[in-house]
């Protein structure tokens, strides 16, 4: 459910804007999420996702994996790339970047849209292996002519694109391998008590990188709640490496499925949540997180444009 002003705001957005502006991505709020543990650290990872990691890339001209149910488009340039992919399964990832490829680029709508999570691991799975799915399928769609995909998109895109699909499915999936092997090699001693060159070299680029892993593991989304007016969420910061954990096993079955059904179409249950935290907040809370942004966008449209077709 988009906040009530949210097309007037992207609407001011587009009109203010150039003809290159083609995506507006709004922030996704899971609005359940005192269902389970699972809706809870759901939460925590959109807080991280849109109050911090997308504004701040999208900051930099680079581009994002869009979040489909909050996503405002410039017709015409929809109707340039075709519009959207009905065999992928990420539809929303794949058609964002075909736009970056067809030379246009995206910017953040700090307006919400609250969204269900599912509050069972059952329900969880379906709607994550089917994501996983879907970037491994615009992976391998994009990377078809890799030559042709950095002219258009240029490096900088190029390099983001790959670390947002291909790093996210292969630290999905190696993760729990990473987990033992790191804990074994701790345990038998050779990680924290290096004796030759080698293996201090290994030892120092291991931990560096296990603990940048770590704190932004737990930072990001801390940081997304704070930003996001829930500090309460960070309760649940225990919890991610479970969370992860599951997200593994979620990659594991996406690549059986792309192996086995590629096409396959997980459905989400929606309509399913036993808790609202925005939608019928307590006495005197405050309601939707961009309250401030809600009273902004209360002010009169600027005057359209000649030839203005919205």
């Amino acid at each position: 459910m988009p906040d009530p002003r949210q097309l007037r705001l992207a609407a001011a957005r587009f009109l203010r804007s150039d003809d290159n502006l083609v995506c507006l991505q709004a922030h996704l709020v899971i609005d359940n999420p005192e269902d389970s543990w699972l809706s809870g650290c759901f939460a925590l990872e959109y807080a991280g996702l849109f109050d911090v990691l997308n504004p701040g890339l999208l900051a930099c001209g680079l581009p994002i994996m869009l979040g489909g149910s909050s996503n405002h488009f410039r017709t015409e340039a929809l109707r340039r790339v075709g519009g959207w992919d009905p065999w992928n399964v990420t539809e929303d990832a794949d058609v964002g970047f075909r736009l970056i490829r067809a030379g246009g680029y995206m910017a953040d709508l700090p307006s919400h849209t609250l969204e269900e999570a599912p509050r069972d691991l059952q329900a969880w799975l379906k709607q994550r292996r089917r994501w996983l799915k879907g970037y491994l399928q615009t992976l391998i769609s994009h990377m078809q002519r890799p030559d042709q995909l950095v002219r258009e998109a240029g490096l900088a895109a190029t390099l983001t694109f790959l670390v947002l699909t291909l790093g996210s499915l292969l630290a999905t999936l190696l993760l729990p391998f990473l987990v033992v092997i790191t804990g074994a090699a701790i345990v038998e001693g050779s990680l924290l008590s290096p004796d030759t060159l080698w293996e201090i070299c290994f030892s120092a680029i291991s931990l560096g990188l296990a603990g940048c892993g770590i704190l932004t593991m737990f930072l990001v989304p801390a940081l997304g709640a704070s930003r996001r007016g829930a500090p309460d969420l960070r309760r649940r910061l225990w919890l991610l490496p479970i969370y992860y954990l599951a997200t593994s096993l979620a990659g594991w079955l996406a690549l059986y499925d792309y192996l086995d059904n590629r096409f396959g179409w997980h459905k989400t249950a929606h309509g399913l949540a036993r808790s609202s935290r925005y939608r019928d907040p307590a006495p005197g809370a405050a309601g939707w997180p961009d309250r401030a942004i809600r009273d902004a966008a209360a002010t009169p449209a600027p005057p359209l444009q000649a030839g203005a077709r919205y």
